[in-house]
């Protein structure tokens, strides 16, 4: 037992919802935004260029292509959605659980665009491979 006698055990603290959310978390949420938004407009850039550029040759698309071809504009409005995590910052003001849910939001919006990313590029390497 290293806890002092005048400190509350963490546990406690848990289970009174006292837990604060603290400049580490924060700035990690915030890097975690940045990072899905630059997934999101990467996208939102890149899908329309290789889709000129295929139509150039004649070829037609995979459907997977053609679908995120036409998913592109949608994914500013993702990135926009995405700065939604950064309300950790005034979290304080809000409770600590809101900064709490905000920052597994953050969590999951990276891990959902990441997969969003993944899968357009493969959906742009297709024609190219001719699978499809």
């Amino acid at each position: 037992m290293n806890q002092s006698v005048y400190e509350t055990p963490k546990s406690k603290l848990i289970a009174k919802g006292l837990v604060v959310v603290g400049l580490k978390h924060r700035s990690w949420a915030t890097f975690l935004v940045i990072i899905a938004i630059a997934f999101y407009s990467s996208i939102y850039v890149t899908v329309p260029q290789f889709a000129d550029v295929f139509t150039q040759f004649g070829s037609g698309l995979p459907v997977m292509t053609v679908l995120f071809v036409w998913l592109s504009p949608v994914c500013i409005w993702f990135a926009i959605a995405s700065l939604a995590p950064l309300l950790i910052w005034v979290g304080g003001f809000i409770g600590n659980s809101f900064s709490l849910f905000m920052y597994k939001l953050s969590k999951y919006n990276l891990a959902v665009s990441f997969m969003f990313f993944v899968s357009s590029m493969v959906s742009l390497y297709l024609p190219i491979f001719a699978v499809g």
